[in-house]
């Protein structure tokens, strides 16, 4: 008996191709990575992370390893800070820690030669060693500042009662105790009110002097939000200012043409952001909180067919099957991949001319799911029916030959089938040549007639179950 093969284009609910994720999801993603450093080497032995967004998880492993290299860089400057040797004795015999700690050990050496200046224009010595140096140097010149800055309690001559009466001891000053007993603060912080705290300023400058308070071009702007330090208000990230040049307003992201298209289904505007939204049955948010992603409910139990085998999952939603032959045939099984497609062939019981004569001998049930396409310029090949006809031989006398024909489609004559050869054999390719708004369920049916010397020897038929889902764009 001739059989067919039945090949399947599955299509994909959503494509998350180019989505974008927002800096708020790569900050957690970041803080996971530099957590997972602290208990493991990330560079020899790179930790499993864990996350269905291949951005998060790039980001994951990125923190990790900084965060480790952050550490080596550390060890080395500790070294330097404590006047130790930099060499390859001090640091361990790992590669990647003993080279970058003695690096950041040698810069910060470097550093301290600068101080109290630290300044290195034109020392193209790498982001990572100007880094260390310039931080070693800068810690330096402020404890060498602080010591220049200290009060002087002591005098020529010392009594043994001169301790008690130091007017800074019981201060607590928490920067600065002028000799008469008064706490003063570094430049540019002012002293609060309870003579003993500073406040760090607001803006800052390449020169401040006790005056800057009053001179402040932000204090008297009343920005809604920000305050550049030259005199200027500006937004949070998803506000922008307003003609007055004080007010933010949030920015509708869903208004945008770009940031709009970045849902699949529907953008909702919040202040400061915005975020997608999905159908409210059938789909969920996909980890890359753009995309829909399709619930399975046969796969999860959830449906309320009769029974498990008979459940079929559609973009949206499910189907429930029916998996039943008509008269003259028995069901031979039905597979278990997305197409959910079974066998009935011709099983005649003996006398029973009239099944025998029947020129149908097998019908093939198969169900697809296929999404709206909005705009359809080529046919789209949806499903291939192969035969077991050598296409080699198609006019040699006596060779059987095969035919495809479309007998049932929609009222719109959506659908097509058309002959062509694969793989050495024929194949029948079942295509959708118009658009068709989703949701609608179709039955299709195409024969496949076996010809030899120019008579149909028998008959299969295909009835396609094609249920067309929702757009979510």
């Amino acid at each position: 008996m001739a059989r067919w093969i039945i090949l399947l284009f599955v299509y994909s609910v959503v494509n998350g191709q180019g989505s974008k994720i927002n800096l708020t999801t790569l900050r957690r993603c970041c803080k996971a990575g530099r957590f997972l450093a602290l208990g493991q080497n990330c560079t020899r032995d790179p930790p499993v992370f864990i996350s269905s967004s291949v951005y998060c998880g790039l980001t994951q492993e990125r923190c990790c390893s900084a965060a480790e290299l952050d550490r080596f860089c550390e060890n080395g400057i500790d070294v330097a800070e404590d006047n130790g040797v930099c060499d390859e004795l001090s640091f361990p015999e790992d590669p990647p820690q003993g080279v970058l700690s003695k690096l950041c050990c040698d810069c910060c050496k470097l550093g301290l030669t600068q101080v109290p200046t630290c300044r290195f224009t034109r020392l193209l010595l790498g982001d990572l060693c100007l880094d260390a140096a310039k931080g070693c140097c800068e810690r330096q010149a402020t404890v060498i500042e602080q010591t220049t800055h200290a009060p002087v309690t002591e005098s020529p001559q010392v009594s043994s009662t001169t301790e008690s009466h130091d007017p800074c001891r019981d201060l607590n000053c928490s920067q600065l105790c002028e000799g008469n007993g008064t706490c003063a603060c570094f430049a540019g912080y002012k002293l609060q009110d309870d003579g003993v705290s500073c406040q760090a300023p607001v803006t800052e400058s390449p020169q401040v002097s006790s005056t800057t308070e009053s001179h402040d071009p932000c204090r008297d702007l009343n920005c809604s939000q920000l305050c550049e330090g030259n005199g200027t208000c500006a937004c949070f990230a998803g506000y922008k200012l307003q003609d007055d040049g004080v007010s933010c307003q949030d920015i509708n992201e869903c208004a945008w043409h770009n940031r709009g298209h970045q849902c699949s289904y529907s953008c909702a505007n919040v202040p400061g952001s915005f975020h997608c939204t999905c159908p409210s049955t059938g789909y969920t948010l996909a980890p890359n909180e753009r995309t829909c992603q399709d619930i399975d409910e046969c796969a999860l139990g959830t449906h309320t067919c009769p029974f498990h085998g008979s459940c079929f999952n559609i973009l949206g939603g499910f189907r429930c099957l029916s998996l039943a032959c008509p008269q003259y045939f028995q069901l031979a099984g039905h597979g278990k991949d997305t197409s959910a497609s079974w066998n009935c062939y011709k099983s005649c019981h003996p006398q029973d001319f009239h099944c025998y004569n029947y020129r149908i001998d097998m019908i093939n049930y198969i169900s697809l799911s296929l999404e709206t396409f909005h705009a359809i310029r080529d046919p789209k090949e949806i499903l291939f029916l192969q035969s077991n006809v050598a296409a080699s031989y198609p006019h040699v006398y006596g060779a059987t030959d095969v035919s495809f024909k479309m007998l049932v489609a929609d009222d719109q004559s959506s659908f097509d089938v058309i002959k062509r050869s694969h793989g050495g054999m024929f194949v029948g390719v079942v295509r959708q040549v118009k658009s068709i708004r989703g949701p609608r369920d179709l039955v299709l049916q195409v024969a496949m007639d076996y010809v030899k010397s120019g008579i149909v020897s028998h008959r299969k038929i295909a009835i396609i179950y094609v249920f067309i889902s929702e757009s979510l764009s």
